[in-house]
């Protein structure tokens, strides 16, 4: 019996309104909030920023996953229709998107004090911008979805290596593999799928205005800026990996720092 695709899809496109957007980053903004206070609530006998770190494992799980389902269902196909205008399923990815970053930028800002993390904060905020602009613009949700998923796949990899060094486990086997994957993620879709995907959605003909252009190429020079300290941190670990005799003793000893990326 052939199975028909679109059958088991709900049908939500059109042309997202003010109003939805709004009300959209809205109840995400709260939804954020309302979650982290929870967990703070039922993981009481955390501190903050490890509590902080969930949520935000949470959410690169759950943009991966939405932005999947946005680009297998209701996106057109990769390279085509790049600048059209905004739908409803996009823009709420986005929206939902927009609300996270303004509960974290604001959760940075309040523990200021005890995380000073500039490039986070920068970071977060080029990304409020970015996302501001392609919803207040109307065009290119589709394409930023999928760039969203390119830039997200490896974060949660990033925030298992965080939860790994908190239980003192930076020498086992697990943690090693795991950077391995992340940095292999990391490069593959955010650098270089992502500026693939990038460049042809800004020299596509009839493309976006400039300023979504910009803030298209500031995705990409974001993802680069990253690249010099993790490939300091692959090569790094590898020639220490290489230099060990028996990893999963715990006998070798390596030190890196990978930069904050969410």
């Amino acid at each position: 019996m052939e199975l028909q695709h679109m059958d088991t899809i709900p049908e939500i496109s059109g042309s997202p309104t003010s109003g939805f957007i709004i009300g959209s980053v809205f109840i995400s903004l709260l939804a954020w909030i309302t979650y982290y206070k929870l967990v703070n609530f039922i993981i009481s006998s955390r501190n903050v920023q490890w509590n902080f770190n969930i949520v935000a494992t949470t959410h690169a799980l759950l943009l991966t996953s939405m932005s999947l389902v946005c680009m297998t269902y209701y996106n057109p196909p990769l390279l085509t229709k790049l600048c059209d205008s905004n739908q409803r399923p996009a823009a709420m990815v986005l929206s939902i998107c927009l609300g996270y970053f303004i509960y974290d930028t604001s959760w940075c800002l309040i523990y200021w004090s005890e995380h000073k993390n500039v490039m986070n904060v920068v970071h977060h905020v080029i990304t409020i911008a970015i996302i501001s602009v392609v919803l207040s613009v109307g065009v290119s949700a589709e394409a930023s979805t999928n760039i969203i998923f390119a830039t997200e796949i490896s974060t949660p990899f990033f925030m298992f290596r965080w939860f790994l060094r908190e239980a003192q486990m930076k020498e086992s086997l697990l943690y090693h593999v795991n950077d391995f994957i992340f940095f292999g993620l990391y490069v593959t879709f955010r650098v270089f799928i992502g500026t693939w995907y990038v460049w042809n959605v800004i020299s596509y003909p009839d493309c976006p205005p400039l300023v979504v252009e910009l803030s298209l190429l500031a995705i990409s020079a974001v993802s680069w800026a990253w690249v010099p300290s993790l490939c300091k941190m692959f090569f790094y670990k590898i020639k220490k990996l290489m230099s060990s005799t028996d990893i999963q003793s715990g006998t070798s000893h390596v030190e890196t720092k990978v930069p904050s990326l969410v």
